[in-house]
């Protein structure tokens, strides 16, 4: 098209324009045809991709062209869910409010290249901290995705143990220590009986 218009070639950029050709397309400096019919005196080329019709075109094809790109692009995008959602990752990377496109890809990624087939079995064989690394989160959603990939730990259930242990034990300690302070008390009044008893 640029040619065409360059040489003023009307017959030849009208047949262009009737195959759809794009006169809205820019060259390595930025001009489009038209630029370059005008630079050149090339008025009836000018005339020609002046008319509305050819503006109309070409701003119908660019809408078709952005519309089929935003098609396949949720396509992707879906298929990528989907993919997530059978690994059974999808429900966590979005209570962890990190399942954009980017994580969701570095996570398909990781289950690939490690050839694990789900989640379960990623938490079993104890993968969980090598998934959030290759995952590349900051520390906030990091652990966040974390606590809600691993069930309790033994070692959280150990120390809630222990708490309700400890707990018991102060119960103990202090009926222990009002039993020593009741035995003291009464001792005391014992001493004072036999002072009193001895004056």
């Amino acid at each position: 098209m640029h040619l065409a218009a360059y040489k003023g070639h009307l017959a030849i950029a009208k047949r262009l324009l009737e195959g759809r050709a794009d006169w809205t397309l820019r060259n390595r400096d930025g001009r489009t045809a038209i630029d370059f019919a005008r630079s050149r005196g090339k008025s009836e080329v000018v005339a020609l991709l002046s008319e509305p019709r050819w503006e109309k075109a070409a701003a119908d094809e660019a809408a078709a062209e952005r519309a089929a790109a935003a098609k396949a692009k949720a396509a992707a995008e879906e298929k990528l869910r989907r993919r997530c959602t059978a690994l059974g990752l999808l429900q966590a990377l979005t209570d962890a409010n990190v399942a954009d496109k980017e994580i969701l890809k570095k996570a398909i990624a990781f289950f690939d290249e490690q050839g694990i087939p789900n989640v379960s079995e990623m938490v079993k064989y104890d993968m969980v901290d090598e998934f959030i690394s290759h995952l590349g989160l900051k520390a906030f959603p990091g652990r966040k995705l974390r606590s809600m990939l691993l069930p309790p730990t033994s070692s959280l259930a150990t120390h809630i143990n222990s708490t309700r242990t400890h707990s018991r034990n102060e119960r103990v300690v202090s009926e222990s220590e009002r039993e020593h302070e009741r035995r003291v008390e009464h001792y005391r009044r014992m001493e004072w009986y036999y002072d009193s008893d001895s004056d």
